[in-house]
Formats: C-alpha cells, sequence, structure tokens
C-alpha cells in the first residue's frame, strides 16, 4: 500500500487539514455555480423577465374608451369610435427623407416637420398624426416602406355637432376630458384600464397592436337633457342672437314639478368635434358660468316676499309718483307713469317705484332671507363644472337705496339657472327644487347602476302665496303688459319681462347704452309644466326684454309644450306646433336603453343650415334611407338636414322613424346596417 509522503519538516496533521480545507472550497464552489445555474435556467427570475419584457414591449399611452352620454330618452349625445394614429419607429427607418415626403403627402402634414420629429435614431416610437380620417388610413396602409404604422385608438365623437356643447363639454387627445359634463363626470366616464401595451421586436417592429391590459367597461350616463327640446331651444337661441347682433345668449328649458334640466343653451357654441378651431371663450355654459343683474324680472321674488311675509296684500295699492320719486340724491324712474295701482298692476306694468316701496316694507333682514331661501347668493349645487353663486351683499351693508333698487332687481347678481329655479319654486306651489340634470348611471350593458331623483330643497312659499304670484305674472302677456310678444295661441302663459342695465366691469356704475334682455316664465299657468328664461346680451338697437327676449320665449314653450304633447288651455286656438305634435307618434322613437355602439368610421355632422323642406314649421319629412351605405346614408343626411344615428355597418337595411313621417327638426334617425350578402 502506498503511502503519503511528506515533506520533510511537515507533520502529517496538517497535510491533512490542508487537504480538508481545499475540498471543502471545492465543494462551496460547485454548489454556488449550481444554484445560479438552477436561478438562471430553471426558476422564474422576475427582474431577468422584466428586462427581457422590456427590450419587445412598450406602453404607449392611446385614448382609452370613454362611456356615451345620452339623453333622457337613450339618444346619443357624446360617443367614442374607433380611429387609427400613425406612428414611427426612427431607428426602423432606412430613407428618413423617402418616408417623411411619402406621409406628408397623405397626411397633409409639412414634411419638414415630419423628418425632424424622425431624425433622432435613437428614438424609437414618435406619434405623425393623430386620429387619421379612412381615406388617410387605406392610403397609408399602401405605403410599402418600412419603420411607421398604425395604432387603433378611440376619438370622442358628438353626432349631433354642436348640440348642447356648452353644458356637455369636449374630450382631447388621450381620452383627456376638458370642460363641461365630460369633466364633471370624468370619473364616470373615462375607462379604468391602464394605457395600452405594444408588443415589438428587436427590430422595434409592432405585433399585436391591439392587446389591451384588462377589459374596458366604461360607464355610461343618463341626462335629464331631451335632444329634440334642447334643438329647438338652441335654435331660436342662436338666431335671436345673430338678429339682435348681441354679444351672447343663454336660455334654459326646466320641468316645474321635478327641477329636471330639459334643456341648457348658450351662444355662440362651438363644435366640440372640432373643438380646436373656437377660441375658449365660446366653451363656456353662460347659463350658469354668467352673472348679471336680473333687473324686472326679480319684480316677482319682491311681491312674492312681501306677501309671504304680510307685508302686502294682493289689493293693496301703492302710489307710482307719476313715473319719477327722489330717493335722497337719486331718483327712481318708471318707463311710463302710474298713480295709484294695485300689486298685479305693478307687476304687468313693471313699476320700479312701487317694487322699491315694497322692498322697504319688507325690510333689510327679512328681505335678504327670503332670497337666499330662493337660491340667490349661493351655487345650486348642479352637477356641472363652472357654476357661479351670483352675488348677494350681506344686509346689513345694505344702504336704504339698495334696499329698494334690489326690489327692481339693481344691486344684486345671478345666474340664468337661479331665476329659472326661483321661478320653478313659484311654478311648484312654493316648493323650491334641486336641479337636476344627471338622471341614471348605466353599465357599459345599458343596466342602471345608480338612479337620480327629484329633490326639494326647501318650501319657500305658501301655496296660497305662489298661486296669488302665478296670476299677476299672466297679466303681463295680456294687453297692456309688457310682454304681450311672449303670450302663445294655445297655452296660457304667466312670465315677467327684464330689461337690466349693464355694470361696467371693474368700476362703479353701469355702462351706456349696454342692457341685458330677458323673459322669463311657465306655462300651462293654471297647471304649470315648464319653466322657460331666455336672456340675450347686449343686443343692438331694441333692448327691451318683452321685444327681444320675448318671441325667442314663445318659440321655445310653444314647440316644447307641443312635443310633450301637453294639451292645449284654449284647445279651440292650435298652433302649428301643436298640429303637427297632436297627429300621432311622429317624433320618433324613445328607447329605454341605450343602442348598440356603432362600429362604422363616421366623419362629424357639421352645423346644420336649413331644412330641405318644412311641412310645418319646425317639422320636416323623413326620406327613405333602405337600400344606401354608410357613406350615403351620411352624406343625405347633411345635405337635407336631418340627423343620423347609425347601427352596424355595410347597407341600410331598416330605419327609424319610418319614410314619410313628419318629425321635428332635429330628431334623430336611427339607421341599422348589415353587411351585404
Amino acid at each position: 500500500m502506498n503511502k503519503i509522503l511528506a515533506p520533510k519538516n511537515v507533520p502529517i496533521k496538517k497535510i491533512r487539514i490542508r487537504f480538508a480545507a481545499v475540498s471543502v472550497l471545492f465543494i462551496l464552489s460547485f454548489l454556488l455555480l449550481g444554484a445560479r445555474a438552477f436561478e438562471l435556467n430553471l426558476s422564474e427570475n422576475v427582474k431577468l423577465r422584466t428586462l427581457a419584457k422590456n427590450q419587445y414591449k412598450r406602453r404607449v399611452v392611446v385614448a382609452p374608451k370613454r362611456g356615451n352620454i345620452l339623453d333622457r330618452n337613450g339618444e346619443t349625445l357624446a360617443i367614442d369610435i374607433k380611429v387609427d394614429s400613425v406612428y414611427v419607429s426612427p431607428h426602423r427607418v432606412q430613407d428618413k427623407n423617402e418616408l417623411s415626403k411619402a406621409l406628408a403627402g397623405i397626411l397633409d402634414l409639412p414634411a419638414g416637420k415630419i423628418l425632424e420629429k424622425i431624425s433622432n435614431p435613437k428614438r424609437k416610437f414618435v406619434w405623425i398624426k393623430r386620429r387619421i380620417t379612412p381615406e388617410e388610413g387605406a392610403k397609408i396602409n399602401q405605403l410599402k416602406l418600412d419603420g411607421f404604422g398604425t395604432l387603433p385608438e378611440y376619438k370622442r365623437f358628438y353626432p349631433n355637432g354642436d348640440l348642447a356643447a356648452n353644458l356637455l363639454g369636449a374630450v382631447g387627445y388621450d381620452a383627456k376630458a376638458l370642460s363641461g359634463l365630460e369633466l364633471s363626470l370624468d370619473d364616470y366616464l373615462r375607462s379604468q384600464d391602464p394605457p395600452m401595451l405594444v408588443e415589438q421586436d428587436a427590430k422595434g417592429r409592432s405585433y399585436a397592436p391591439f392587446g389591451l391590459v384588462g377589459l374596458e367597461h366604461p360607464k355610461q350616463v343618463v341626462l335629464s337633457i331631451d335632444k329634440t327640446i334642447q334643438y329647438v331651444t338652441q335654435r331660436a337661441l342662436v338666431n335671436a342672437v345673430e338678429k339682435a347682433k348681441a354679444q351672447g345668449g343663454m336660455a334654459i328649458v326646466l320641468e316645474a314639478k321635478t327641477g329636471e334640466i330639459l334643456a341648457m343653451a348658450s351662444a355662440p357654441t362651438f363644435d366640440p368635434n372640432h373643438y380646436y378651431d373656437y377660441e375658449f371663450k365660446n366653451w363656456r355654459n353662460r347659463a350658469i358660468t354668467d352673472i348679471y343683474e336680473p333687473g324686472s324680472i326679480f319684480k316677482a321674488i319682491t311681491i312674492a316676499a312681501g306677501l309671504e311675509l304680510g307685508k302686502v296684500k294682493a289689493d293693496d295699492k301703492l302710489h307710482c309718483e307719476n313715473g319719477a320719486m327722489k330717493v335722497g340724491k337719486n331718483t327712481i324712474h318708471d318707463d311710463h307713469p302710474h298713480g295709484l295701482i294695485n300689486m298685479t298692476e305693478v307687476i304687468k306694468y313693471s313699476s320700479n317705484i312701487c317694487s322699491f316701496k315694497i322692498a322697504q316694507k319688507i325690510g333689510k333682514d327679512k328681505f335678504s332671507k327670503i332670497i337666499q331661501d330662493f337660491g340667490f347668493g349661493s351655487k345650486s349645487g348642479i352637477d356641472a363644472p363652472g357654476e357661479q353663486g351670483g352675488i348677494l351683499a350681506n344686509a346689513k351693508n345694505w344702504s336704504t337705496v339698495q334696499l329698494g333698487t334690489i326690489g327692481f332687481g339693481q344691486g344684486i347678481s345671478a345666474t340664468a339657472l337661479q331665476i329659472a329655479m326661483a321661478y320653478g319654486g313659484i311654478a311648484n306651489g312654493g316648493f323650491l327644487m334641486k336641479p337636476l340634470l344627471l338622471k341614471e348611471i348605466l353599465d357599459s350593458e345599458g343596466d342602471v347602476l345608480k338612479t337620480f331623483s327629484p329633490q326639494i330643497s326647501h318650501k319657500v312659499l305658501e301655496a296660497k302665496v305662489a298661486h296669488h304670484t302665478i296670476e299677476m305674472l299672466k297679466t303681463v302677456v295680456e294687453k297692456g303688459g309688457t310682454g304681450t310678444r311672449a303670450a302663445l295661441e294655445a297655452y296660457s302663459v304667466a312670465g315677467k319681462t327684464g330689461t337690466a342695465q349693464k355694470v361696467v366691469a371693474g368700476q362703479k356704475g353701469y355702462a351706456k347704452n349696454k342692457y341685458v334682455a330677458s323673459f322669463v316664465g311657465l306655462a300651462p299657468a293654471e297647471d304649470p309644466k315648464l319653466v322657460v328664461i331666455v336672456t340675450i346680451d347686449e343686443p343692438k338697437g331694441t333692448y327691451y326684454g318683452g321685444v327681444v327676449s320675448g318671441p325667442v320665449f314663445k318659440e321655445i314653450m310653444e314647440h316644447s309644450l307641443a312635443y310633450l304633447k301637453i294639451p292645449p288651455t284654449f284647445p279651440d286656438k292650435p298652433t302649428k306646433a301643436t298640429k303637427v305634435a297632436h297627429k300621432g307618434p311622429a317624433e320618433g322613437t324613445k328607447p329605454n336603453k341605450p343602442k348598440k355602439l356603432p362600429s362604422a368610421k363616421v366623419e362629424p355632422v357639421k352645423k346644420a343650415t336649413a331644412p330641405l323642406t318644412t311641412l310645418e314649421e319646425g317639422f320636416i319629412p323623413i326620406p327613405d334611407l333602405t337600400g344606401l351605405s354608410v357613406r350615403e346614408v351620411l352624406r343625405k343626411g347633411h345635405t337635407q338636414n336631418f340627423k343620423v344615428e347609425i347601427q352596424g355597418s355595410g347597407i341600410c337595411t331598416e330605419q327609424e322613424p319610418k319614410a314619410g313621417a313628419a318629425v321635428a327638426i332635429g330628431t334623430p334617425i336611427v339607421v341599422e346596417c348589415n353587411p351585404p350578402i
């Protein structure tokens, strides 16, 4: 047996210790190498997997899907449609000049700007143009060059153009809400899903481009707005503003018993499909953002307050000082001189002097309290952004003159919504309602998740006081009153004119020759269904509320009552609107649930001009659209001034309302399309 020979002078024990240490070191090394190999080849290493994914995936923010906005009948006001957007991967482009010129010719962009964007070879992704048209997309897909592609995303589409635009607002790129209800209801409407995850290979080429992380199920919102009434209101307002060469205007249609907003219009307006083409001032919802002195329309509040507090009686009489009353250094004037008149005549003749006297009888503290009870001086809480609370000074700081002038609507500022809601309280037997704009929240399938019901804020008047006030307001539109041009042929009306001087911004006093002309009223007077307010800002020439805004009120109220099939007060005097509306179901369908999303890529409907044919004022005949393609239907709708809502794609097979029906202008035609067999 061979023996291990130890070197001279080295003990055997030390050699064995060294051998054992070297053996242990080798074993440990093998164990470490084995563990590392197991980690690299067998276990799921999160860090390495993430690094690998980052080499093949890029996160690109594209517009996620937003929920629909629907009117009270399920008609679409805002919807998302799929569009393509063009991108370039500069590190993959062989000839940047060639690609820039090719894209520029199709996308109508300067080739130099495209070249500037893609000149950096280190960049792996850059947007060239978002939301291209189908025609541009078809041409892009025919290019045989490397380094570019398209990604699908969503674009907000408003099928009715500028209808209710100031209320709805607009949505920008990447589904970012910019204004209006789109902004205030964004928590409901926006998708909760993360951005699109784009897969790319090692050369930067995209594949599986529409692989979304998660599912898109945005909620839908149903408004109290009625699309047809909104159209009638907006059309009448815009025409009146243009006719008066005014700075602007606003109008509201309110359901008297519930506080539901059926229409809210502003002028000038804008088309949210092309929001970037308009000045931002055109976006604002004047009905809730603009405050102004209400003028004589406030006199109804003053008399109602006097009656409620027992400071005056309905048959009391006051002297109008023959049209001029000296108060200290100031003189209060009436437009027409009168002597002794009763409370009804104070309203009918719109006496500043007698309204001044009633306010003095009430007193500062009590008058301030009931004015606040009517909702003035504070926000209503409507579900829309930008609402102003108006201006109501602390009663302790009121002078004797200010107390009196507030009685006829000077020295106090309010929004059109505040005035409409106050008159709604009178129309509703003394109960002030909260404004209701949002009716339901639906899931993506149309099932109701949440319902919003009408709410009484509080009682502001006794029922008999509200009734007396309405009876007084009825005389305004009768012979000798200031609002005869607001009278309806088939319905009784109670209302009030208002002509207020404008305050000079940032200064004391009033501007010369600058007025706000208003009319607010309710109908039918015996059982009010609707409250309508119309305000025209700085009309040129004639500026009296009864002359400028009264006829607009008449047009809106008349068509709205007829559309809702409210029985006429005077059935032997039907108007054109009531004749057509009571013939039968001419207004079209009113589905309870929202329609399916259209799969067709449609172009925005531009602002309508004039109807092709008019059967009765405000009504048009429906043409036969069956057998036409989607493009032909859209073109026909644009040229003949009717709205269309496309369901499906291909050839039109069904339509509602049917061909030949007479419908109110603005009533949408729902068109069902199917691929050709």
